[in-house]
């Protein structure tokens, strides 16, 4: 399975009370294109049949397609999300640790990159100092 980075123009934020991460949120991105938002995205080639798959087993929570362009084969890139806006929740330090490892891998990011990243988003901002975010490089 082939992945690659992706720049999202959509905002990324947190949300819902996953029971698998500590009853804490998880990532979702909006449903409108902002061009001056950027989620840091990891994309996989997936089958149509296992794209479907996905959004069958993620269910309600992420309840819309979003289109994302095509990549330079001509492939459509797309992924999924909730259609409202959802009430932001603090994700989990387990959750962002995950998040933080995938920002260090796929786009090479430093503490202080990552740091400014995650500060800002819903879910976050306001919820988390940077004291404990930085607690869990």
């Amino acid at each position: 399975m082939k992945d690659k980075h992706i720049h999202i123009p959509y905002a990324l934020y947190f949300a819902k009370n996953a029971r698998t991460w500590d009853n804490q949120g998880v990532a979702f991105i909006s449903t409108e294109r902002d061009e001056s938002k950027q989620t840091y995205g990891r994309m996989w080639k997936v089958t149509e049949n296992q794209f479907s798959e996905i959004c069958e087993q993620e269910g309600e929570w992420y309840n819309v397609e979003v289109d994302l362009g095509q990549d330079e084969y001509g492939i459509p890139i797309r992924t999924i999300t909730n259609g409202v806006q959802l009430m932001p929740n603090k994700p989990s330090d387990k959750y962002l640790r995950t998040m933080i490892l995938g920002l260090r891998e796929t786009f090479r990011l430093d503490n202080e990159s990552i740091l400014r990243y995650l500060m800002e988003k819903r879910g976050i901002k306001g919820k988390m100092t940077q004291t404990e975010i930085i607690a869990l490089f």
